[in-house]
């Protein structure tokens, strides 16, 4: 990890009630997913995900529709990993 200050006036927007994204795991590799909207902020998600995990892993993303490309909604990972995805290299 990588530490380097900033200016706070570099930024053309703050979203101060994002949507987010859930995804549990279970161990074969099949998922739930769920929209969260209208949270107070990330530890109300998080406390959510906390308390509906079970014995399976999460992950916890903001959703937007905005960004690079902007034609299709995307997905900022907060939290976890997807068991699925492809090992770093």
């Amino acid at each position: 990890m990588q530490v380097t200050g900033i200016d706070p006036r570099d930024v053309r927007f703050e979203l101060n009630e994002p949507d987010y994204r859930v995804y549990f795991f279970e161990p074969d590799g099949r998922s739930d997913e769920y929209h969260l909207t209208e949270a107070r902020d990330v530890a109300e998600v998080l406390a959510w995900a906390k308390a509906n995990v079970g014995d399976r892993t999460y992950a916890v993303y903001v959703f937007t529709d905005f960004g690079p490309g902007s034609e299709k909604p995307g997905l900022i990972r907060l939290l976890g990993r997807d068991p699925n995805e492809a090992p770093r290299s």
